[in-house]
């Protein structure tokens, strides 16, 4: 069966312990369940990384249009390993019948330093990335002027390796005449965290501050350092988190702005270097609550199973967290919930202000941290524009769910994936549609997906599907969920589960209805289709 395969690997780099790569692989006839990354370490013991495979590419769908497979063919994988001998690993991948087949695939090494030309590789490296996934956003048929911005993004995040970055940005900062000087940290993944850090960033560059940015850049598996002066940017590529210290040690720091450091490697050292450098500078710290990665290394508390696990004993945390394989997760070497929370712990205790976007937030931390009292929390929902136009439902034609954003796992794309396959089943007269993407496939007869949307079109959107009633079936509990206050301003009918900061804010609203956690399929199912009777006779 191996020779069946047709596989596309886009990227695998490695740099010190951390590794990513992307991809298409498929079988003409077989559906695939799972995908894993094999690496050998010195010692031979095989070290197994999980990847995310069914992820949507059209470029693939197009060069295969007779094989329903391709269409579902991406993969991603990113996580931590211990040091390997070789220079290849191997896809394990097991289909639908249970067969296991694998596949050898070449790494390259960012951090070969025996190659004189490492650095030119990087970058070469790094472009060559750009290229392919240009051209394949080009058969995916996204407009060009969309494909030129999300490319001009990827290469204006590129960093610049010099040999002392902190002279440089000391400099800088001095001949400017900065007096105030705050450090965010941050990823660099997008979607709404990266929205609000710029929206602080902003803030302290009107208040004449220059900002320091910390953030990971995963296409060349390295720290980055951003200095940002009014409109001025510059990223430097770091080789060690020294620079922290010695900057708070030769500048003036106002402030400290933990905003998410999810995909760092070894994010566990971050929570100890900002206790470190409060301890022994005493710069203020404000911890804001993007996700709850200081609650746990899998940051939408998501199980080894892939459910949210509400936080239980400390017991069965840890057995999970060495059971749970997934992406981030393996980039924390330990695997220890003890240490990991002791980390935290030691961190939170110090900061100043614990900046929450919903109360749930603040219950979730307080159940694994009690000793943080009310007064060390700030509850600050973000703002949300008001709509510009309402959108017209038609509650007298069949049932269409509509569901709004970029749907990926733990934002619920098993859960559609499994409503349209009961609807299916049951020959129901039900169509699902998805404002925005998804990362599964999905059966085309029952869902239609509209692409990317902006904000102000999404009253259109909803019009041009038909959608008359909306459902959110993220699986984590959200810290803030924009695209419910979205739903909930343009007054459509709304359900989620009653988890997180979507079900606290539906709960509170006229035409919103929550349904409990884990339920099957078909008991989701039958709640929207009782809600939505309602909804018809009011």
């Amino acid at each position: 069966m191996k020779e069946l395969f047709k596989y596309g690997i886009d990227a695998l780099i490695a740099r010190r312990n951390s590794i990513f790569g992307f991809g298409w692989i498929f079988h003409p006839e077989l559906k695939i369940s799972q995908v894993t990354l094999l690496l050998e370490s010195d010692n031979g013991i095989i070290q197994r990384i999980p990847v995310t495979h069914g992820k949507n590419r059209e470029d693939v769908a197009k060069n295969f249009f007779d094989i329903e497979n391709a269409k579902s063919a991406g993969f991603i994988v990113y996580g931590g390993y211990k040091k390997i001998n070789n220079s290849t690993a191997q896809l394990e991948i097991i289909t639908d019948d249970n067969q296991i087949n694998k596949l050898t695939v070449p790494i390259q090494y960012l951090d070969d330093t025996s190659n004189p030309n490492r650095l030119l590789n990087i970058q070469k490296n790094i472009y060559g990335i750009l290229i392919k996934r240009f051209i394949a956003l080009l058969k995916q048929g996204i407009g060009l002027r969309n494909i030129i911005e999300k490319v001009k993004r990827y290469l204006t995040t590129m960093p610049q390796k010099i040999d002392n970055p902190q002279e440089d940005i000391i400099l800088k900062i001095r001949n400017n005449n900065i007096k105030k000087v705050v450090i965010i940290i941050d990823h660099d993944l997008g979607g709404g965290a990266n929205k609000y850090r710029e929206h602080i960033a902003q803030k302290y560059r009107n208040d004449n501050s220059a900002v320091l940015l910390l953030t990971y850049h995963v296409l060349s598996l390295q720290y980055v350092i951003e200095l940002q002066i009014d409109e001025e940017r510059k990223r430097y590529a770091l080789d060690t988190l020294d620079i922290l210290f010695e900057l708070a040690n030769k500048i003036e720091l106002s402030e400290l702005f933990y905003n998410t450091a999810v995909s760092f490697e070894k994010p566990e050292t971050i929570p100890i270097i900002l206790t470190n450098i409060v301890k022994a500078y005493g710069i203020p710290l404000t911890i804001a609550i993007n996700d709850y990665f200081m609650v746990c290394p899998s940051q939408f508390l998501l199980d080894y199973q892939g459910n949210y696990c509400d936080i239980p004993n400390i017991k069965t945390c840890q057995n999970c967290l060495t059971q749970n394989k997934e992406g981030f997760i393996t980039l924390f070497e330990h695997g220890d919930i003890v240490l990991w929370r002791k980390n935290w712990h030691d961190c939170l205790e110090l900061a100043n202000k614990i900046v929450c976007f919903s109360n749930s937030s603040k219950t979730i931390l307080q159940k694994v941290y009690p000793f943080l009292t009310d007064d060390k929390f700030s509850i600050e929902p973000h703002e949300v524009s008001k709509p510009c136009s309402y959108p017209k439902i038609n509650y007298y034609a069949q049932l269409n769910i509509g569901i709004v954003g970029h749907i990926n796992v733990h934002k619920g794309a098993k859960i559609v994936q499994a409503l349209a396959d009961v609807i299916k089943n049951k020959k129901l007269p039900v169509k699902i549609s998805i404002i925005g993407t998804i990362e599964l496939a999905c059966e085309q007869n029952i869902v239609s997906i509209t692409g990317p949307y902006k904000t102000n079109e999404l009253s259109t959107f909803i019009e041009k599907t038909g959608a008359n009633i909306f459902f959110l079936p993220s699986i984590c509990p959200e810290t803030f969920s924009y695209v419910t206050q979205e739903l909930i301003l343009l007054g459509v009918p709304l359900l989620s589960f009653d988890i997180g900061a979507q079900g606290e804010r539906i709960k509170q609203y006229a035409k919103g209805y929550v349904i409990p956690y884990g339920i099957s399929p078909e008991a989701i199912l039958t709640h929207i289709q009782k809600f939505y009777e309602t909804i018809r006779q009011l």
